[in-house]
């Protein structure tokens, strides 16, 4: 027999809670149980470890922020739906925002699985690839191809794919997409600790059907919100939202951009080609590079504005001594393609850059089959 999820109900009312825990029980699919503690005996939540915890957001929680935070500090899996018995537009709005799921009681067994569901199906953890684009100097044609891979990797999954805009010095993702986003990076890192995955994927403006981007700060002055520790928590947070995690990040070596790069499954180091110099950067970081875990499986170089030519493919990763991509010369066709707000992609298939971009793609999804 399948071991059940064990469920409690934290309510105020003694009638509506034994009411909620009979509806539960009464499926046959869970283990409910009523929880009496209160604020002040909530290591008996962790004791137990539920898998999900029904909070009476009217009576039972005096500060909920303060209480969904230790919940979430101390059970991370454990999955939390706010209830009430009767939700305002502009409660429900703030609700939201800290919960995965919002209930009005009482509810009836349909209403409560059709709540969950909705928050395990955003919060599903599985095996999520991050991938970080790195560059020693910036003009290296991240951005483009971030986007572009980004929606050959949904086109070709149908899975989820989302865009982190970490750039900490000029974010420029919104306007490359030409969108007005209503969060960025800022509001989701400031949010972070209330928030769960379901939560948090509201922070992500679409792109179009299953590409999503967190665009970066406004300003410069809101960079200094985005810190090591905060960008490897939003990834970990985000890995559970989608497939495929693409994270760009800002030219140069940080503690952000290195953290980043640790949290990742994959970096790719980028770099225009324009002769030694960006061939000579290229090397010194992969040198540092080399500290990493495994660099030899997760380091990869990606050169832009370059006929890719398989000879010259092996010859630089020889020198290199690690895989090559090499991206062509389209530099009028991504201005074309930005100036109008589209992607490269949108453009047609028959050009070179979306040729490759699309190879790059399908490596990547059949190395993780």
């Amino acid at each position: 027999m399948a071991q059940r999820d064990k469920i409690l109900v934290w309510v105020a009312n003694i009638d509506m809670r034994i009411h909620l825990v009979n509806v539960i029980n009464r499926s046959g699919n869970y283990e409910a149980i009523e929880y009496r503690a209160g604020v002040e005996g909530m290591e008996a939540i962790y004791t137990q470890k539920p898998q999900l915890l029904l909070l009476d957001v009217d009576y039972a929680l005096p500060d909920p922020e303060k209480v969904i935070q230790q919940v979430r500090n101390n059970l991370s899996g454990t999955y939390i739906i706010g209830l009430s018995s009767r939700w305002d537009e502009r409660k429900r709005h703030q609700m939201e925002e800290m919960f995965d799921g919002v209930l009005t009681m009482p509810f009836d067994i349909d209403s409560f699985e059709r709540v969950l569901e909705e928050a395990k199906k955003v919060s599903v953890s599985s095996t999520c690839e991050v991938l970080t684009f790195f560059a020693p100097k910036g003009k290296s044609g991240r951005t483009t191809l971030i986007v572009n891979l980004a929606l050959n990797l949904a086109r070709l999954t149908g899975e989820k794919v989302g865009i982190i805009d970490a750039e900490t010095t000029f974010a420029d993702m919104d306007a490359f997409l030409n969108i007005n986003p209503q969060s960025t990076i800022v509001e989701a890192l400031r949010d972070l600790s209330l928030l769960a995955p379901s939560t948090l994927a509201k922070y992500y403006e679409e792109v179009v059907p299953n590409v999503q981007v967190l665009c970066g700060a406004k300003n410069a002055q809101q960079v200094n919100l985005i810190t090591a520790e905060a960008l490897t928590d939003l990834i970990a947070m985000s890995r559970r939202c989608f497939r495929y995690i693409l994270v760009d990040l800002a030219p140069g070596f940080s503690p952000v951009t290195m953290a980043a790069c640790e949290a990742a499954d994959k970096v790719y180091l980028t770099t225009m080609s324009g002769g030694t110099f960006e061939l000579k950067h290229l090397k010194r970081s992969l040198d540092i590079f080399h500290a990493m875990d495994d660099w030899q499986s997760r380091v990869e170089c990606v050169i832009t504005r370059i006929t890719p030519e398989v000879r010259q493919r092996t010859i630089l990763e020889d020198e290199l001594g690690c895989p090559v991509t090499l991206i062509p010369n389209e530099y009028h066709l991504c201005a074309q393609a930005a100036n109008n707000g589209r992607m490269a992609t949108d453009i047609g298939p028959k050009a070179a850059l979306t040729q490759q971009i699309d190879l790059m793609a399908k490596a990547i999804v059949e190395k993780n089959r």
